[in-house]
């Protein structure tokens, strides 16, 4: 994408490139080889013709682009943005979603993404390493890519595995049940065995079906959750990080900073002050 722009931050590896920039005109028609996620950060939404398609980039929604489909924002519109935009190499989306039908022509049914949840989870940590290149781990960029993507994908109808989604009344009411357990225990800890039970289920089986229908082991989907509570936390100045790490189940503020740091890359202190700077 072109235009009058200010410095911006890239950061490129085999996953493809993510780039944080801010425009104050015009971006230029591009037709890219990857697929393509942009996310409105700051300042005004911009209208953006996608192909022959017209959608706008606002703070609810982002825009997905298939590969080879043309791009651009209109020449009348100098009103300042801020665009994260995350292109993704596809031999390495299809190594890393294990999908090997994957078609990036194709990759997306519609243009428009709902930001909410995980989606925005992974592109608030993204946008935080972003903003804090010392404590910068390309392997924590690659795994958010990969969930946002898979994410994005499963939204726009892509026919994939499933993952964490508050839609999950078509897992089965077993499965179902077990999922809104978790849900409302916002990622504290749960005793397999106690909801295995609740479920109607045997441990094995209970792992066995979860697997089936979300992709993930509960352990797996209990610890996203407990991810995206506390990035949201993070993000409000207000909240002490001792509360967080206690309202999470954690039985101590160092115990939650390792789990922080192992998952986001950074400290909560480090990821709160470049939150705060988005």
């Amino acid at each position: 994408m072109h235009g009058r722009v200010r410095p911006n931050i890239i950061i490129n590896g085999r996953f493809g490139s993510v780039n944080l920039q801010r425009y104050s005109n015009s971006i230029e028609r591009t037709t890219r080889t990857n697929p393509l996620l942009l996310f409105k950060v700051k300042g005004a939404d911009r209208i953006f013709e996608v192909g022959e398609e017209t959608h706008a980039l606002q703070d609810q929604s982002a825009l997905a682009v298939n590969a080879f489909t043309s791009l651009t924002s209109p020449s009348n519109d100098a009103r300042d943005v801020e665009i994260l935009s995350l292109s993704v190499n596809p031999t390495w989306l299809i190594q890393s979603l294990n999908i090997p039908n994957l078609q990036a022509a194709s990759l997306f049914a519609t243009c428009e993404l709902p930001v909410s949840g995980v989606v925005k989870m992974c592109r608030n940590v993204i946008l935080a390493s972003m903003r804090a290149p010392q404590f910068l781990s390309k392997p924590i960029i690659e795994h958010q890519l990969s969930v946002i993507f898979r994410f994005s994908i499963a939204l726009n109808g892509a026919s994939i595995p499933k993952q964490i989604s508050s839609e999950h009344e078509n897992y089965g009411p077993r499965v179902s049940q077990a999922i809104a357990t978790l849900n409302a225990s916002r990622g504290q800890a749960i005793d397999s065995s106690e909801l295995a039970a609740s479920s109607g289920l045997s441990r094995s089986n209970l792992f066995a079906k979860f697997k089936e229908a979300t992709g993930l082991t509960p352990l797996q989907y209990s610890t996203a959750l407990r991810i995206e509570h506390a990035v949201e936390q993070l993000c409000d100045e207000a909240i002490p990080i001792s509360e967080i790490a206690l309202d999470l189940g954690f039985s101590s503020q160092a115990n939650f900073s390792r789990f922080i740091k192992r998952h986001i890359g950074m400290s909560p202190g480090k990821f709160r002050r470049a939150c705060v700077a988005l």
